[in-house]
């Protein structure tokens, strides 16, 4: 879940929404997850828990990937909505499912102490997700950056008549400042939407693998039925 504070940052440092704006930009998020955890008992008695898991990390891969589809400048309010609803139902199809199956095959006795281990080992999965993509974040603007402040020189036609425009004069401290702060949005959205979708294509790995140990285990029932 590691696109869920990214985007809020992003909406809050990079495209300067206040905080409060912010929350009202991503009530579509929660207004999903609690339809779909609504819901979820229903879908639970027609279809398997870890089938639901599934669908979860295809939900969550489809909703980030769209955020990563943003622009070098904005994200739209549709593709922000459209996206965020999708994390939010996600998180209906994997925290439901998992509980069930967490705590399906333990005696009650366990019950206080296994909620104790597992939420303990989904914070500190989350936590350690956040830090390793806020990190890839980081570096992706840093890398970024070095890219496309190396393409502008003072001696360019282009950035002489973008001074011109802006009412700067030649190569004094505060035209490159200008320039830099120019460059800067672009090379934070253009990391967010890289973050974004690796994000999207890890979820999607996840997706496959559990696709994979659903269908090994299908084919040992199987085998063993036949014995």
């Amino acid at each position: 879940m590691a696109a869920t504070p990214l985007i809020s940052i992003q909406l809050e440092a990079v495209l300067n929404n206040p905080a409060s704006h912010v929350g009202y930009l991503l009530i579509p998020r929660g207004l999903a997850s609690i339809v779909s955890m609504i819901f979820m008992p229903a879908l639970m008695r027609r279809i398997n828990a870890k089938s639901l898991v599934m669908m979860g990390f295809g939900l969550y891969a489809l909703g980030t990937y769209l955020l990563g589809q943003q622009s070098y400048v904005d994200i739209p309010l549709t593709t922000l909505w459209v996206a965020t609803a999708f994390q939010g139902m996600a998180t209906a199809f994997f925290f439901v499912p998992l509980s069930v199956v967490a705590y399906r095959t333990l005696e009650t006795s366990l019950a206080q102490q296994a909620s104790g281990i597992f939420n303990f080992t989904r914070s500190l999965g989350s936590s350690v997700g956040i830090s390793i993509y806020m990190f890839i974040q980081e570096a992706l603007q840093q890398k970024h950056w070095n890219r496309l402040s190396s393409t502008i020189y003072p001696t360019q036609s282009s950035f002489t008549r973008w001074a011109q425009t802006e009412a700067l004069s030649g190569e004094s401290a505060r035209t490159l400042s200008q320039a830099a702060q120019w460059i800067l949005r672009p090379t934070e959205m253009l990391s967010y939407a890289n973050t974004y979708f690796l994000i999207s294509m890890t979820m999607l790995s996840g997706l496959l693998l559990a696709a994979l140990l659903l269908s090994s285990q299908g084919r040992k029932r199987h085998v063993i039925s036949h014995h």
